[in-house]
């Protein structure tokens, strides 16, 4: 007879611990292939973590929620990686959204950070006047539009060139994600 764990009995772990142990196991795996080729798992980690030692330094804390509105691409992996790792809340959404709805969900999230595809960014302004608690808003695109906020997301990399540890623990019972859904699915 096969003795199935009871939850007491499964050790407690986050996808941060996840996470982690993918970039170790697998890191010259192919995690991501995006149009500048394929990334490494390990390469994934360092980039996510990149991203979580960025977002500190313009003073989000853990429990911080991370908007990203964008369809897949291999920087969302990135970010949401980030989040996870980082301790911050993940709410994912759909950039078929109206403006409005947005600014609505980024409110009732209690938001501090937006990434948005480049499709996007031309909205920002309308988002972001109705958003004042969001501390940074980046964008997938090259050129960073008009909110004083909002930067690039090579310009987000370029504030931490190298992979910083999490400089605190991200326990099981943390809120991981909010998730919000549109009816699309």
């Amino acid at each position: 007879m096969t003795t199935v764990p009871r939850p007491r009995d499964v050790p407690s772990s986050t996808f941060a611990d996840v996470l982690r142990q993918s970039y170790e196991q697998f890191a010259t795996s192919t995690a991501i292939v995006g149009v500048e080729g394929p990334v490494t798992y390990s390469e994934l980690g360092k980039r996510a973590l990149r991203v979580a030692a960025s977002l500190r330094k313009r003073g989000l804390v853990q429990g911080d929620r991370v908007v990203l509105l964008t369809a897949n691409r291999p920087e969302f992996f990135e970010v949401e990686h980030a989040a996870l790792m980082g301790g911050f809340v993940r709410v994912a959404l759909s950039p078929r959204l109206h403006p409005k709805e947005v600014a609505h969900i980024i409110r009732d999230a209690g938001a501090s950070a937006l990434f948005v595809e480049p499709e996007w960014e031309s909205k920002l302004p309308e988002v972001l006047s109705n958003c004042p608690e969001i501390a940074v808003a980046v964008g997938f695109g090259d050129s960073p539009a008009a909110p004083a906020q909002h930067l690039s997301y090579r310009e987000l990399l370029a504030e931490s060139p190298d992979a910083e540890p999490v400089p605190y623990v991200v326990a099981p019972d943390d809120l991981a994600a909010l998730i919000y859904t549109s009816g699309t699915t």
